[in-house]
């Protein structure tokens, strides 16, 4: 692993979902893996006064987590745990009473731009469009740079198509590959297309300058635009958030998507979406 840090050491959860071959794995931290943090914590320090943890993703700690309460609250002497994670509500409960939390803000658009420049040799003005899109994460950055949201993109134009006309083998073809992604990968389709229905909003009341959106998704965002209005896009969003929800607590996705795919048949034909609820 220490060569996949040292070649890119910025990577999102579902990039090291893929480089470990966690497939559809939740990538929970075990209790295994807790006790080994216990064990280790009992050995005698040689090569330095102090003992420091630093564990990525506390939110992946399941009920297992527990195992590590004693040791979070009373430390050995001279023992540090660094916990690292993007919002401390994912983490549990009874493992953020025993921290001290220190909130880092985001970066700047403008050191996201200069990193991008001076790191990945690119124009100045292609830097300041990912800087805008990355809202502050020189992963995210990184990510789009490489064009890694061209499945979602190509995904959600046949989904938008496969629903409005409700061709029911299409649509079963577009669950089937959407379940193929796992579970980590579905999520980031969800997230994307919420991001791009937030992109059609702003084109809708204030314009497509001030969107985030690349070429490529002009055309569809100006159609869901005109034929939605800001109502059914916001009610779009709050389906997806739930969706969201659910499969990251372990929701069959086939049933999901398929409950939100007529959903979305009704939102796309100017309906109710209470009326398949």
């Amino acid at each position: 692993m220490e060569k996949y840090f040292s070649k890119q050491p910025y990577f999102s959860l579902n990039e090291w979902y893929e480089k470990i071959k966690s497939d559809n794995k939740l990538g929970n931290i075990t209790a295994d893996e807790c006790y080994e943090i216990v064990r280790t914590l009992n050995l005698k320090a040689y090569e330095s006064e102090y003992k420091i943890f630093i564990i990525w993703k506390p939110q992946l700690f399941g009920k297992e987590g527990n195992i590590l309460l004693k040791s979070l609250e009373e430390p050995n002497g001279k023992t540090v745990f660094i916990l690292v994670d993007e919002s401390e509500e994912l983490v549990l409960n009874t493992i953020v009473s025993r921290t001290q939390i220190i909130k880092i803000p985001r970066l700047s658009d403008s050191e996201v731009m200069h990193a991008l420049i001076e790191n990945q040799n690119i124009s100045e003005s292609e830097a300041r469009k990912l800087a805008r899109f990355a809202e502050g994460s020189y992963t995210v950055a990184l990510n789009e740079m490489d064009h890694s949201e061209d499945i979602s993109e190509k995904m959600l134009q046949e989904w938008i198509k496969t629903t409005r006309n409700l061709n029911i083998i299409t649509l079963n073809e577009w669950i089937d590959a959407f379940v193929k992604l796992g579970r980590e990968k579905q999520k980031v389709f969800i997230r994307y297309t919420l991001d791009f229905l937030r992109d059609c909003m702003i084109t809708q009341s204030i314009g497509e300058q001030h969107s985030r959106l690349r070429e490529e998704e002009v055309a569809t965002a100006k159609w869901v635009a005109a034929a939605l209005d800001f109502e059914v896009l916001q009610q779009w969003a709050d389906m997806l958030e739930q969706t969201h929800f659910h499969i990251e607590r372990n929701a069959n996705p086939r049933v999901q998507m398929m409950s939100d795919s007529l959903k979305m048949y009704k939102l796309l034909n100017n309906k109710s979406i209470s009326e398949v609820s």
